[in-house]
């Protein structure tokens, strides 16, 4: 009677999984409940495969790449897997902490009831276990909040830094080890990928960073070749990545490229979070028929998946089934069904399978005597009574027949506990040391060349913007204008004048540049973070070519904005003043941008970080030595750490020193408005310009101390960013 049920269950279940337009056709179809058959061997070892291989070979079954080697081959096993998150309700700042207590307080004094307080730390995996071998598609279903991604991040060595986690996790049969996690290909569900690149750049750039160095260039061209074509990437190979606010190849394409970002290095196991998310039905078809693909060429593939239509549930061989961080259901995708039937669940006439068991996870259940979560509690206790007698799931339906609800499991002769698991019995020899292999796949030098290429290429459009050409070459137009040839005399009126050119001219450039690079690296933190975990490259060659390639990007508009206003303003008219004069506003614009990158480090918060830089360049404006030349005693030490200060004094010394100036009125220490003999005689200055002017600066002293003071300031602030970057990198 038992088996009947069961039966009528699988026939059910394939029924659901057909399209309406081919049940007429279909009604005698039966989905297989054995769960491995054998097949040719391959390398001396038997592979699983599932009853739906004949599917496979009738849409195609291509090879993608190679075989992966026996001795290259890892099967993952997880047990008593527990994670533990920070309560964020519990991590407020002190204002939030003093306000519990005072709450705490007038409850006591009223004599209330005192709420609960909440834990510091949330449990959201409970005692997770399960495997996966080889050539295995092994997935993990549940609603949001169930711990999927977790436990995905947990297994793939991306643990996030506040989670706390137990358990044994096992490739191979060891801890994971530099070796093995670098067999491991880890695809995140924002596909994390440089917009400005082209399909084939992007792949062409990993290759050329994560292939074994003894490859040549040549070589690791042509695996990205391989790559491109076995996943129909041929007609979008030299389209933009793109993004929302550029147009580029489509979410099918996206997310292939990312699978092929990881393929690159022919790894053992492939790790993706929710990949169909966000694809029509058919593209999300095709891109699980690729991993299905992918793993019958020797590799074990663990994925996330959200509710897949019938059709793509079919390609699954393992199921994990997680509610509220608990396992629900493990073991063949194929008998889920079946379990769920002898719990009292049958699958409803027409009804998806996993829409089904997803409402199940949920507590979506319709029951006149018991609670959806009532129920989903008695799914997990019944499971967890199953798994102390059956740890490799649910593995044939004469374990599911012989399974009492109570928590009894009848050991039947062809029971799990003698049942051949891919993970469990495949031959795989133990982790060996790379044959001479280094953990780079690029040399220092290499590393730091094609870093250097890839930037060129992902901020060429930033850099070379219209926008920002357009702001930069206006604004120098107009102040040439407003200024036109006023630097041409020797006059009090107009050095007054200059003054106030140079510094509009000095605030402008580094108020663009400081607040232009606060967005620099909280913008690419996740993609660094991600190419790093996969040891893509060192930390330093990042930053190494990022700011030598940088450097000449972002002096290049502001030159010519300093090139325009210069000899139309009529500054000093000397080859040499005019190189001095660059070269103290480009020191001065570094000098600026390293402040705003090291602020954008390490606050990591857009709004945070635009509040600390606007109140400190004001303070730094104001103490910079021209709106208040007489700054009280109390704050004089303000202006020595403001980098304006020195580049201002560092200008005004290029243009003005060893000049003689005249006084013709309106200016002056004899403060003539008009000259009495009304001849247009002038006055020679016989003080320096700093006591006829005012000024905050001699400029007659020497340059050394203010390039001293900036070129200080630029090495120290660019060592603590690199200090910062090691620092928010390191796992």
């Amino acid at each position: 009677m038992e088996e009947s049920r069961l039966e009528e269950a699988h026939s059910i279940a394939t029924f659901s999984a057909i399209p309406a337009d081919e049940r007429q056709e279909s009604r005698e179809v039966r989905l297989s409940i054995e769960p491995y058959a054998p097949t040719a061997p391959v390398d001396g070892k038997k592979l699983r495969i599932t009853s739906d291989a004949k599917e496979y070979e009738s849409t195609g079954g291509c090879e993608l790449l190679s075989r992966v080697p026996g001795h290259r081959r890892v099967a993952v096993r997880f047990s008593e897997v527990e994670a533990w998150a920070p309560n964020m309700l519990m991590q407020g700042g002190a204002l939030d902490k003093v306000t519990r207590l005072v709450s705490r307080q007038v409850s006591r004094a009223r004599g209330d009831e005192e709420a609960p307080i909440a834990p510091s730390k949330k449990r959201i995996l409970c005692g997770i276990s399960g495997g996966v071998g080889p050539c295995e598609v092994f997935a993990m279903m549940g609603p949001s909040g169930s711990g999927k991604t977790s436990l995905l991040s947990i297994l793939g060595g991306r643990t996030p830094k506040l989670l706390e986690v137990k358990g044994s996790m096992l490739f191979n049969g060891q801890q994971m080890t530099k070796s093995i996690k670098r067999r491991i290909g880890f695809v995140t569900q924002d596909d994390l990928m440089y917009e400005t690149l082209t399909v084939y750049e992007t792949l062409y750039f990993a290759a050329l960073l994560r292939l074994p160095k003894t490859m040549s260039r040549a070589e690791k061209g042509e695996r990205v070749e391989a790559v491109i074509a076995a996943l129909g990437l041929d007609k979008c190979r030299d389209t933009l990545i793109g993004g929302p606010m550029m147009r580029g190849v489509s979410g099918g394409e996206r997310k292939r490229v990312s699978v092929g970002h990881e393929l690159l290095t022919n790894p053992s196991v492939i790790m993706l979070d929710e990949p169909t998310s966000g694809l029509d039905a058919t593209t999300a078809m095709q891109l699980i028929t690729v991993l299905r693909q992918l793993a019958e060429g020797g590799r074990a593939i663990i994925t996330t998946i959200h509710q897949p239509s019938s059709r793509l549930y079919q390609q699954l061989d393992t199921l994990m089934l997680l509610s509220e961080g608990h396992t629900m259901y493990y073991g063949d995708a194929k008998l889920v069904m079946g379990w769920f039937q002898k719990l009292g669940q049958p699958l409803p006439l027409g009804v998806n399978i996993a829409d089904f068991i997803l409402d199940l996870a949920n507590g979506d259940i319709n029951d006149e005597e018991r609670s959806g979560d009532e129920c989903r509690q008695e799914f997990i206790s019944a499971f967890l009574s199953y798994s102390t007698k059956h740890h490799q799931g649910v593995t044939c339906e004469s374990d599911i027949i012989n399974f009492n609800k109570e928590g009894e499991a009848a050991i039947s002769p062809t029971s799990s506990s003698s049942t051949v698991r891919a993970s469990e019995t495949f031959e795989i020899e133990s982790d060996s040391p790379d044959d001479g292999s280094e953990r780079w796949g690029a040399s220092f030098v290499e590393q730091v060349k094609v870093l250097s290429s890839r930037t060129v290429r992902t901020r060429r459009f930033e850099t070379f913007s219209l926008q920002k050409f357009i702001q930069l070459i206006g604004l120098a137009i107009i102040a040439g204008l407003l200024w036109w040839q006023a630097g041409g005399k020797n006059t009090l009126l107009s050095a007054s004048d200059m003054s106030g050119l140079l510094f509009f001219e000095l605030l402008f450039t580094q108020f663009s540049a400081m607040f232009a690079a606060l967005f620099t690296f909280p913008q690419e933190f996740q993609m660094m973070s991600k190419e790093r975990s996969s040891g893509m490259y060192r930390l330093s060659a990042f930053y190494i070519s990022r700011s030598a390639s940088e450097m000449p990007m972002d002096c290049l508009i502001p030159s010519l904005f300093v090139l325009i206003i210069y000899w139309t303003t009529g500054l000093r008219p000397t080859f040499f003043a005019f190189l001095s004069h660059w070269a103290a506003m480009m020191l001065s614009l570094l000098t600026a941008q390293s402040v705003g990158l090291i602020i954008g480090a390490s606050v990591m918060d857009f709004k945070k970080a635009q509040t600390i830089t606007t109140l400190m360049m004001l303070t730094m404006m104001l103490t910079g030595g021209f709106y208040i030349r007489k700054i009280p005693g109390w704050l004089k030490w303000l202006k020595y750490c403001s980098f304006i200060f020195y580049g201002y004094n560092l200008l005004m010394k290029v243009e003005f020193s060893g000049r003689s100036f005249e006084d013709c009125g309106g200016l002056g220490v004899d403060a003539i408005d008009v000259d009495p003999s009304g001849d247009g005689t002038c006055i020679p200055v016989t003080t320096s310009l700093k006591e006829a002017l005012s000024l905050a600066v001699d400029v007659d002293q020497s340059v050394l101390v203010d390039v001293l003071a900036l070129l200080g300031a630029l090495f120290v602030l660019r060592v603590a960013l690199y200090e910062v970057l090691k620092r928010k990198t390191r796992s």
